[in-house]
């Protein structure tokens, strides 16, 4: 902690050199079309639970299973009933249903552990609530890792937006905005970012007033387009141990 002054403290925190700090960057790719919609790889809009739920996981590929070409085994991050992070990893069995251990209130991340030759899995990987219930968080084929417009900070931890990226292809216009609510009120509303309007850019926005998210806020990242493309957020995220 000797060099905090002579470097940038977000490096730092990046380096793991500040104790209670960490960063971490939420990617965000999906088809968006005509009506407004959540930015992730289910369809239609993700409902953010009110109860923990027993989740299952499959795959559309039989190569995602253990000793499989695809990918072998994931780790679930998700939020408990206190939401708390925890960690569940689980080994795919292709189209099987896999029950995951432990129940869960909020998703986080969906990310591959290990792989056999593909080196990543094979078929679009699906979370859901079990038996066949709603879509929870999606693994795109040959992706690896989820990218997924929703995220809630945890309850001993708050957030700070540092950067947002916007990506819209060529002949391509989209209007977006990001939605957050205090989930630990009993009744939460939901508040809405003022619109983004972006025609065929990259966008870079640096969040000069940062925005301070109490623990336990939900986030959804929303859009719509004039024609149906894939479109590509980025979020850089501040977190801070209360």
């Amino acid at each position: 902690m000797s060099r905090i002054g002579t470097t940038d403290y977000l490096i730092e925190v990046a380096d793991g050199n500040i104790d209670g700090a960490r960063i971490e960057g939420f990617q965000m790719q999906g088809e968006i079309d005509g009506t407004r919609g959540d930015i992730w790889g289910g369809t239609g809009d993700y409902a953010f639970p009110t109860t923990a739920q027993t989740l299952e996981i499959l795959s559309s590929s039989a190569n995602d299973a253990a000793g499989g070409t695809g990918m072998r085994t994931v780790d679930f991050v998700s939020l408990d009933a206190n939401k708390l992070l925890q960690i569940t990893r689980v080994t795919l069995n292709g189209t099987t249903p896999v029950i995951l251990s432990g129940t869960h209130l909020r998703k986080h991340l969906l990310v591959g552990v290990d792989s056999g030759s593909i080196g990543r899995n094979d078929g679009d990987i699906t979370l859901r609530i079990s038996v066949a219930g709603a879509t929870w968080n999606v693994i795109k084929a040959g992706k690896g890792v989820s990218h997924d417009g929703h995220f809630t900070i945890p309850s001993n931890e708050k957030g700070q937006f540092l950067n947002l990226f916007l990506l819209v292809p060529k002949n391509s216009e989209m209007i977006g905005h990001t939605d957050i609510r205090d989930g630990s009120n009993a009744n939460p509303t939901w508040l809405s970012s003022a619109d983004v309007f972006i025609y065929q850019s990259l966008v870079n926005f640096e969040v000069l007033a940062k925005l301070t998210l109490v623990p336990e806020s939900d986030v959804a990242i929303k859009a719509e387009g004039t024609s149906t493309f894939q479109t590509t957020w980025i979020f850089e995220m501040l977190y801070l141990e209360t």
